[in-house]
């Protein structure tokens, strides 16, 4: 794909190709969705368990989806040696030795919920956050948060939290032990897209000097999150969201409220000052349970 600097625009390319990707839910469904737009070919592999609702996202995407019987971690390098059989184009979201330059493009493409919300503060007046609560996962998308304000806002900084399910914390094994860990096995939590036991190369090297603190939460602190979006105070939104985006909220929930972590909010320098800002980076992943959980 090539960009025509007259028009602003990508050029679709003049053949077809295949590109291939790895996914919970959402990266795969952004693949799927540019290759239609390009007039491209998708494979997508998903691992065992993925909702019915995921997939057909991904399907009505015009994709090609298989499912596998394993992990994440374990679909993730079966699709990878397919590619390199197939000639397929790779496109993960989790950089390893020698595959760095598309997670690197895609960590970048993360940046555009940065600028929103500084275009944001910016036309409310709104000061800068003090504190930010950013899911894991394999750690391209809070690596790229973390290391681009990092770079652009100097001493205003906020305090980085990184969050992961206690079932697939790779992260917080990873900082514990000062080297990277992988995890193995089916890694079970209801945070589908944090299930990930190995962390991507390039965001270990940011978020292991950048990041100020490591979370490894219960399953019960999602489904708190998601009470809370669920019933909002008077005034407020009611949010519908998964697992892996309410998890944010929960944790914020348990580290200013639950009494043992009185140590933890000073280390973390809260106080009556603080601004925190929580990411939600997964809408409703199944319409259903939603709707029952409403009501509708």
């Amino acid at each position: 794909m090539e960009f025509d600097k007259q028009t602003q625009m990508i050029k679709k390319p003049q053949t077809v190709n295949t590109f291939a990707t790895a996914t919970d839910g959402n990266h795969g469904r952004a693949v799927a969705w540019v290759s239609r737009y390009f007039d491209q070919h998708a494979i997508v592999y998903m691992p065992a368990g993925s909702t019915e609702n995921r997939i057909n996202a991904i399907i009505n995407e015009g994709a090609q989806v298989s499912i596998t019987d394993y992990s994440y971690d374990k679909t993730a390098e079966i699709i990878a040696e397919q590619a390199i059989t197939n000639g397929w184009i790779l496109v993960q979201d989790s950089s390893w030795d020698k595959y760095i330059e598309i997670p690197k493009r895609i960590m970048q493409g993360y940046l555009t919920m940065a600028l929103e919300i500084e275009c944001k503060l910016h036309n409310e007046q709104l000061e800068l956050p003090t504190h930010v609560f950013l899911q894991a996962g394999v750690g391209s998308f809070p690596a790229a948060i973390v290391n681009y304000w990092q770079k652009t806002l100097n001493d205003k900084c906020p305090i980085f939290i990184i969050i992961e399910s206690d079932q697939a914390d790779c992260f917080y094994k990873s900082i514990e032990s000062q080297r990277m860990q992988i995890l193995d096995g089916a890694l079970n939590t209801v945070m589908a897209g944090l299930a990930c036991g190995k962390p991507s190369l390039l965001a270990w090297n940011i978020l292991r000097t950048q990041a100020h603190c490591f979370l490894s939460c219960p399953d019960q602190l999602a489904v708190n999150g998601l009470r809370i979006f669920n019933n909002p105070i008077p005034g407020d939104a009611r949010i519908q969201s998964g697992e892996s985006g309410s998890i944010s909220i929960g944790a914020l929930n348990y580290v200013m409220n639950n009494k043992n972590s009185k140590e933890l909010r000073a280390a973390l320098r809260f106080d009556g000052n603080s601004r925190v800002l929580c990411f939600n980076t997964e809408g409703s992943t199944n319409q259903v349970k939603a709707a029952d959980d409403t009501g509708k």
